[in-house]
């Protein structure tokens, strides 16, 4: 694995099989219809698809996508510790 890194450090990158989606297949039926793709989501935050170093389109999906889900971030003292 790669352990070239620019900063002192004993990390060693390496690269292993995605599990459960391998393939680009799985991946693009993992996310066509999924809550990342509503029209509410910004397309930075979006997969994209390459094919031979070309941005593709992403296929369309097969039914609406569900708006996703916000959460409460907000910083409680109980949650900052104070």
């Amino acid at each position: 694995g790669f352990a070239g890194w620019s900063v002192p450090s004993k990390k060693v990158c390496k690269v292993t099989w995605s599990d459960p989606h391998q393939g680009r297949d799985a991946h693009v039926d993992r996310y066509r219809n999924s809550p990342v793709m509503h029209e509410s989501v910004p397309d930075h935050y979006k997969p994209l698809v390459f094919e031979a170093g070309v941005r593709q389109p992403f296929p369309a999906p097969s039914k609406a996508p569900k708006a996703p889900r916000t959460r409460n971030c907000a910083k409680t003292p109980a949650a900052a510790g104070t």
